[in-house]
């Protein structure tokens, strides 16, 4: 199965026995319906972003037992990252021996600088190999920039393709507050402010959705960007329809400022933070 920590503040110093990180826990059960005793391993297999020095960011308690027959084990699972990351993956083994096929636990995290963040928008689900996490572009400045591409058409769209391709999203969310352990939620968070920079004529084939809110603590939002192409793209010259150039174009772009405010700041730092999307689209036209 799929486990979501959500996501949590960034322990002020580097996590060690002076100052443990923050985390979240969660339990799961592990049954026996046989009547015999069941040992069972939770093993690793796959981490994202391990802690080379310390506590890893998840850890199982008690990662190896015996279930009695007809019996059950309560496991905790605890994630405690040691540094930021956008996103923490890791993959493990449910080992028992005899059991017809391999079961796999997938747990995932977050954890941020400030309890209010801006994301890509990832799905949580099982995986077999780790790409790096997306994150933003950070700039000299210190200017963070998220990239969105809308898929240029290639004219072999179906109506199976999932979703609508002239939007994409980014996540805001509210880390627990700290030292919370995760028992503190649906409590003030932070709020949340996109807009569209004018650069027209480019900058009206684009629209922000749900781009002002607020969102509580523990929780998340989607921002929607849209892309909006000329709803008749088609080519004419003179009454004729130059079919073959149907897909001739060019890139556009558009530049979306977003200010997240509330909610913890970490010592000495602004109380707003303000980060950029980059849109990039393709507009047939001559």
């Amino acid at each position: 199965g799929v486990l979501q920590f959500g996501a949590i503040v960034a322990p002020l110093h580097r996590a060690d026995a002076e100052h443990p990180a923050d985390m979240v826990e969660q339990t799961m059960k592990i049954l026996n319906n046989s009547g015999f005793t069941l040992e069972y391993e939770l093993r690793s297999v796959a981490q994202q972003d391990k802690n080379h020095t310390g506590v890893q960011p998840f850890t199982v308690t008690p990662a190896t037992g015996a279930v009695q027959a007809n019996g059950s084990q309560t496991v905790t699972i605890a994630f405690q990252p040691h540094q930021p990351c956008s996103l923490f993956r890791e993959k493990m083994l449910v080992h028992v021996a005899d059991q017809p096929e391999p079961q796999y636990l997938y747990l995932y995290g977050s954890c941020f600088e400030y309890q209010n963040y801006v994301a890509y928008d990832v799905e949580a689900t099982q995986f077999d190999h780790l790409p790096p996490p997306p994150d933003p572009i950070i700039g000299p400045s210190g200017k963070k920039t998220f990239h969105l591409s809308f898929k240029a058409p290639t004219g072999e769209e179906s109506e199976e393709d999932a979703g609508d391709p002239n939007v994409l999203f980014l996540k805001v969310g509210s880390c627990v507050p700290p030292g919370t352990r995760g028992q503190f939620k649906a409590g003030p968070g932070g709020n949340y402010d996109f807009i569209l920079q004018p650069n027209p004529p480019f900058s009206d084939y684009f629209a922000v959705e749900n781009g002002k809110g607020a969102v509580q603590s523990g929780a998340t939002q989607k921002v929607g960007f849209r892309y909006k192409p000329p709803t008749d793209s088609s080519l004419q010259v003179g009454g004729l329809s130059l079919d073959l150039l149907d897909n001739i174009g060019q890139w556009i772009t558009a530049t979306v400022k977003g200010t997240i405010t509330g909610g913890f700041v970490p010592p000495e730092m602004p109380a707003a933070q303000e980060v950029f999307v980059e849109l990039k689209a393709y507009l047939k036209q001559i």
